[in-house]
């Protein structure tokens, strides 16, 4: 149903869902999403995670999405038809500049030249992305052969941590924040930005079906001014504001990302980068939404040098058809973008990939074009199938939840009915997955006796608290706890005994303790609670209703009730503190003062 906006515009379409891949390219989607400037442009959007281009790229083929993050090659491969069912996409702008990297495997962190490369495995995002014909460039430029030399692999960017890591892949030409968090592991290393490559290069778009942009051409305008003026914030940002910035978009809705630090490193440019080097690299990544027509003709041109087209074509034609970017740069000039910092900037041509691709053309697999079976199908068959297609192409979106119609008992219903078992039983192997994951993740965080925080998951968010403390000059309570005479306990009593006391102890401060609150096991007897955002005089006010708790227990052993005291050590964050360490330490001199002082008792200072 048609709505109109604030400057009384009719909407077309308000409801929008607009599909992205978790990843910082989507950041001016994600921070139109979050701070509102779609609905102050009448528009309802509902983003919608997909785990790679592939899916996205088919949902848009098969008309099942109007709008959608794309990387900039793909609207070009889709509307030619070379990168499967050809499709009418528009590129209506850029989302971003810069931005990518080739991230190697720490245990090539000594190699010497991109020669020594010969042989590698690399992982990009997708065929047709900008990362895999970057990638083309950078290892022809220094005398590889791309298509030969190295192998190039479809990769889900989610992945690829997990694949260099377990020495599946040797590099991978990523998105972030997937080339800083093998850095973050300490598994990688970033070997070139993508910027010094190509400075200012395009990388992922804001793409649309042609047809949507004809029927709603309001809705049309709407969605792009509301990216545009996203674009435009988060390309005039200071410092603390893109520190916020990242801590806003790392959230499970959108990057997912547990640590934002990962993603303000990226917006920022100040970074480790593996070698034991911090750098400054303000440009490391950039929001122009300009898409000039030098970009097209750089893409095509390495498309056909590749051979991903059979031959050279009128590119401007080409261009000018998919390029549909009059009104982007209109608004953007109106915005206060300007054109003149990316046409300042050299399109990379290199004497070096000229040989390489010579060679290339020569190549018998080069020569050779496969010759495609054509099938002569009743119409009613063929149209069965393009509703399967479609079907299919939601799955390679994610989408398991899937069910095609048995129409027939022939063989079009014999693949019907092998697809939707298929699928069911992908959608088994997802849940257990899924359990799997979870039932994991709860072993790694959690104290198998008390069952709450163990030391690993305690200092994870401990070192978060002290990092978004530090950004903003919080208060920040500590409290280090111990069991007095715990060890009678167990020389009397024995160690099953000592268990129980350990868990009555623990579930009597868990009930003392506020919601946001973290109490964590340190190591035997003794346990952290983490009280964010809280002064001294709280910090204290709060560990003495733990010990009155805790005192007010009655533990029966044997038939004998016993009684438990704790001894409480409170200290909270200042600005001599380098690390959460620091502050730690502190509050275990201060639970040390306790015990010597008689036990049973809470120490500040």
């Amino acid at each position: 149903m048609a709505r109109k906006n604030d400057n009384k515009t009719i909407i077309e379409k308000p409801n929008i869902n607009i599909h992205f891949v978790p990843i910082i390219c989507a950041t001016p989607l994600i921070y139109a999403h979050n701070y509102g400037l779609f609905k102050q442009h009448g528009l309802n959007v509902n983003l919608v995670p997909s785990p790679g281009f592939s899916g996205i790229k088919e949902l848009m083929a098969y008309d099942k999405i109007d709008v959608a993050h794309m990387l900039a090659t793909m609207p070009l491969a889709s509307s030619l038809g070379i990168d499967g069912k050809k499709a009418d996409i528009r590129l209506t702008a850029i989302q971003h500049v810069n931005g990518q990297a080739l991230t190697l495997s720490k245990k090539h962190i000594g190699i010497n030249h991109v020669k020594d490369m010969k042989g590698f495995v690399f992982g990009v995002p997708y065929r047709f992305s900008i990362h895999y014909y970057l990638l083309c460039y950078f290892l022809a430029s220094h005398g590889l052969n791309p298509l030969t030399d190295v192998t190039i692999k479809e990769v889900s960017p989610v992945n690829m941590p997990y694949l260099i890591k377990h020495g599946h892949l040797d590099g991978i030409f990523a998105p972030e924040p997937y080339n800083q968090l093998p850095v973050y592991e300490g598994t990688g290393f970033i070997y070139i930005l993508s910027k010094d490559i190509w400075n200012m290069h395009p990388c992922c778009c804001f793409a649309m079906r042609k047809s949507f942009i004809d029927k709603n051409p309001n809705t049309y305008r709407a969605l792009l001014l509301a990216i545009l003026e996203s674009e435009r914030k988060l390309h005039f940002a200071q410092l603390d504001e893109k520190k916020i910035i990242a801590r806003d978009i790392s959230k499970p809705e959108y990057l997912n990302q547990k640590d934002p630090i990962l993603v303000e490193q990226i917006l920022t440019g100040i970074f480790p980068d593996g070698t034991g080097k911090i750098l400054n690299v303000p440009d490391r990544l950039d929001f122009i939404p300009y898409a000039i027509p030098d970009y097209g003709t750089w893409m095509l041109n390495q498309m056909y040098k590749v051979g991903d087209l059979p031959k050279k074509l009128n590119y401007q034609e080409i261009i000018e058809e998919v390029f549909y970017t009059k009104d982007s740069h209109e608004m953007a000039d109106a915005l206060g973008f300007s054109k003149k910092i990316l046409l300042k900037k050299t399109i990379p041509i290199d004497k070096n990939t000229q040989k390489v691709y010579k060679k290339l053309k020569k190549n018998s697999a080069m020569k050779k074009v496969k010759k495609i079976q054509s099938y002569q199908q009743l119409s009613s068959v063929k149209h069965r199938l393009q509703i399967i297609n479609a079907k299919l192409a939601e799955v390679t979106a994610g989408n398991l939840n899937i069910k095609i119609t048995e129409t027939s008992k022939d063989e079009i219903g014999d693949i019907e009915r092998l697809i939707n078992e298929i699928l069911a039983t992908f959608n088994t192997f997802a849940i257990s997955q899924q359990e799997y994951e979870e039932n994991l993740q709860t072993l790694a965080s959690t104290d198998p006796l008390t069952q709450i925080a163990n030391r690993g998951e305690l200092l994870r968010v401990a070192n978060l608290e002290f990092e978004r403390t530090v950004r903003y000059k919080q208060p920040y309570g500590v409290l280090m706890i111990d069991l007095d005479h715990f060890k009678l306990i167990n020389d009397q009593y024995g160690h099953q005994e000592g268990d129980k006391v350990l868990i009555a102890t623990v579930k009597a401060c868990l009930k003392s303790i506020r919601k946001n609150d973290l109490m964590g096991r340190y190591g035997g007897e003794e346990f952290v609670v983490l009280f964010p955002q809280t002064r001294l005089d709280k910090s204290k006010q709060l560990a003495e209703r733990l010990r009155q708790a805790v005192e007010a227990m009655k533990i029966q052993i044997n038939q004998i009730s016993i009684k438990m005291t704790i001894s409480i050590g409170v200290t909270i964050w200042n600005e001599k503190d380098k690390s959460i360490a620091d502050t730690i330490k502190r509050a275990d001199k201060n639970l040390y003062k306790a015990k010597s002082q008689g036990r049973n008792q809470v120490i500040i200072k």
